[in-house]
């Protein structure tokens, strides 16, 4: 909640300054990051011998990314980026950034659902929407085809994604190359996130949504068991609830799922290890991406 008078100016006169420093401190290690990069990603194609082109840009790019990849996960660069989210979760409140997001939050969610009809049937697969308990929805796409497979399939999506995902196009739709093999395809549509969401957790996603998706579908079905496939986070969730309920997963499938944690930390891994993530949560609600 904002603050208002007296003690609201000598607050901000006291953490203005603080968030200052912060800031730019942080500008100064995100622009070293880039910087050395850059110079590395440079000094990798000077001595390169290839005269292909498109090889020589590949080389570069995948100095600078691994480079890149490196430097934001050092100590200093996520030091870096912890005060300044701590500096700027203390300010919000005091300016009333808090409350200003909160309400473009909102307006964006009005917008979206005013602008579902037309962009959730352009170039889409027809789907019926099945309504489940909560905020969240299944799509059903009936087969184009015969049959095949008497085991559906349910796509579950990223959090940060809508249904159409892996529907964006009718020539690369993933949704319309499983109708088309014959198989009887659902879909998870998590919708846009409002304040009402702002406690949800993985626990809920997995054991409360995707469970009650499986049990509506083999409902609907007769079927004892589904194929699950999770498209990046979804994976995640496929992954959570099939270790709890392997008796109703015949396949599982992943695609751009990350699982391998024996691998260094990834960047956000490093990140969120500095972060006080129910902070800045308590203070905008959902996080802004």
């Amino acid at each position: 909640m904002s603050n208002s008078g007296p003690v609201a100016h000598l607050n901000l006169f006291s953490i203005y300054p603080d968030f200052t420093i912060k800031w730019f401190n942080f500008q100064i290690q995100y622009g070293l990051s880039l910087f050395d990069s850059w110079s590395r990603a440079m000094e990798s194609i000077s001595g390169f011998e290839e005269q292909n082109g498109k090889k020589i840009q590949d080389k570069f790019r995948y100095t600078f990314d691994s480079e890149l990849k490196n430097r934001l996960r050092k100590l200093e660069f996520c030091k870096s980026l912890s005060d300044f989210i701590r500096s700027y979760s203390e300010l919000a409140p005091i300016l009333s950034h808090d409350k200003s997001y909160r309400y473009f939050e909102t307006v964006m969610n009005n917008l979206d659902l005013m602008a579902e009809p037309i962009r959730d049937s352009v170039n889409r697969t027809t789907s019926e929407v099945i309504p489940m308990e909560g905020r969240f929805e299944v799509h059903h796409y009936k087969t184009l085809s015969r049959q095949k497979f008497k085991t559906p399939i349910l796509v579950v999506g990223s959090l940060i994604n809508r249904h159409y995902i892996l529907d964006l196009l009718p020539q690369t739709s993933v949704i319309r190359y499983f109708q088309q093999l014959g198989f009887d395809v659902y879909a998870t549509d998590w919708r846009m996130p409002t304040v009402k969401d702002e406690n949800m957790t993985l626990e809920s996603y997995a054991h409360q949504y995707v469970e009650n998706a499986v049990d509506k579908i083999e409902e609907s079905t007769g079927s004892r068991n589904v194929t699950l496939f999770g498209y990046c986070w979804g994976g995640i969730l496929s992954l959570i609830y099939s270790a709890f309920h392997p008796e109703k997963v015949k396949n599982l499938i992943l695609h751009a799922t990350p699982v391998d944690f024996g691998k260094l930390p990834t960047v956000l891994e490093s990140w969120i290890k500095s972060l006080d993530i129910e902070r800045f949560v308590q203070v905008f609600g959902n996080v802004p991406s």
